[in-house]
């Protein structure tokens, strides 16, 4: 995965869809830019995204074409590699500038993309952001679905393990998968052989930071003590296991503090933080 593009390496890219050859060759010193350009990322640029593209805006005179299929590689770029610099991306251009270098903000500077006119807003530039915009909400969302996806898969392991080792000959079952309103994911049984309802939660962060969803409290509120949540945290062999009880603390922490009260749709809660 390529992580930037800088005027060197497009510079290098231009001249190398040109002639392939030209990395290999060697550089008339007199020409001192010609020969010092950053040919082996400008390779790896021509071989990403295909050196017609490349070709198409060296062969462009009109200066607004120029910048259209320059605003073309960049788009292009940025869906094809991924780089982490696009989860910045919905909370404005602002804030995805500053995880870009110097030297990628010149180059979406060349292309127009850096400003816009309040008095006659450009509808193409402004179209660019919102699709790229979009592109990176649904990267959000899927990794969010991912790291969903791979709690719960960890819970369900966890949890036919935990069954074997008790001698119960009985299976949990992955119910959130084919319904999410449910309240909860993974259906299992406890030392009795009782119905427990778990949800998993993944966290990156060490702090086990995770959200609990209104639907997931009222799933909570009815099972009660056979609610669980597994919080996974990062790399972690084993899930934190939060009992019900601890989680009603949290949730009337929040409303007591909050200026929601019973009216919120989703809260945030920090594990690092003690309830007591």
């Amino acid at each position: 995965m390529i992580s930037d593009i800088t005027k060197s390496s497009f510079d290098a890219a231009i001249f190398i869809s040109e002639n392939t050859q030209i990395v290999n060759e060697p550089k008339n010193f007199n020409d001192y830019y010609f020969s010092s350009v950053d040919y082996l990322s400008g390779k790896l640029l021509c071989d990403n995204l295909g050196k017609e593209i490349f070709q198409d805006y060296k062969k462009e005179n009109d200066e607004k074409n120029k910048q259209k299929i320059l605003r073309e590689i960049i788009c292009k770029f940025f869906k094809k590699n991924k780089p982490n610099s696009l989860l910045a991306l919905p909370y404005g251009p602002t804030h995805f500038f500053e995880r870009l270098s110097g030297d990628f903000n010149q180059i979406l500077d060349y292309a127009n993309l850096t400003s816009i006119s309040e008095d006659d807003p450009d509808d193409e530039i402004i179209n660019w952001w919102d699709d790229l915009i979009d592109f990176a909400r649904s990267l959000i969302d899927k990794k969010k679905i991912e790291s969903g996806r791979s709690g719960e898969k960890k819970s369900l392991e966890f949890e036919k393990k935990k069954l074997k080792n008790l001698k119960i000959n009985l299976k949990p079952t992955w119910d959130g998968f084919w319904d999410n309103k449910l309240g909860y994911d993974i259906k299992s049984f406890d030392k009795y052989k009782n119905n427990i309802f778990i949800e998993a939660k993944s966290s990156k962060d060490k702090r086990g930071i995770f959200f609990l969803t209104k639907n997931e409290w009222k799933c909570a509120s009815s099972e009660k003590t056979n609610y669980f949540i597994h919080l996974w945290i990062q790399e972690d062999p084993k899930p934190i296991i939060i009992e019900y009880k601890e989680l009603k603390l949290r949730v009337l922490r929040f409303q007591e503090i909050s200026n929601e009260g019973e009216q919120w749709e989703s809260i945030k809660i920090n594990y690092s933080v003690k309830t007591n």
